[in-house]
């Protein structure tokens, strides 16, 4: 199945999903997306920096973070509004996938979508 196949998957398949955003952390390039129609290409981008800054390391750790320790491969901040979902794909690459959407999405379903899509073979 495709990298474009497998967002749409995604989109589809998570209840509420906003967006899925598949992209480069290190160059903040986004490479695929899918998105409702109010999500503008400047929500992409502050979506792929969020993920950098939670998952790439620093000189300063981001909050909750301890001094020294291997950056995580994924981070999820759920808010009043949203939910926002950052997994890396690989442990040594810079590719990300960010995941959008509503706060009342069930966070069971979402990594179980997730989980699929990452431990697939195709």
């Amino acid at each position: 199945m495709s990298i474009v196949e497998q967002l749409n998957r995604l989109y589809r398949e998570i209840p509420g999903c906003l967006a899925v955003v598949f992209g480069d952390m290190q160059t903040k390039t986004v490479l695929r997306s899918v998105a409702k129609d109010i999500l503008c290409q400047e929500d992409h981008d502050r979506l792929l920096e969020a993920a950098a800054f939670w998952l790439n390391p620093s000189a300063e750790n981001p909050p909750g973070q301890p001094a020294g320790s291997a950056p995580p491969t994924q981070v999820l901040l759920q808010g009043r509004k949203s939910t926002r979902v950052f997994t890396r794909l690989f442990p040594e690459t810079s590719d990300v996938l960010c995941i959008l959407a509503v706060a009342e999405t069930p966070l069971a379903e979402l990594h179980r979508c997730l989980h699929v899509m990452v431990t697939a073979d195709d």
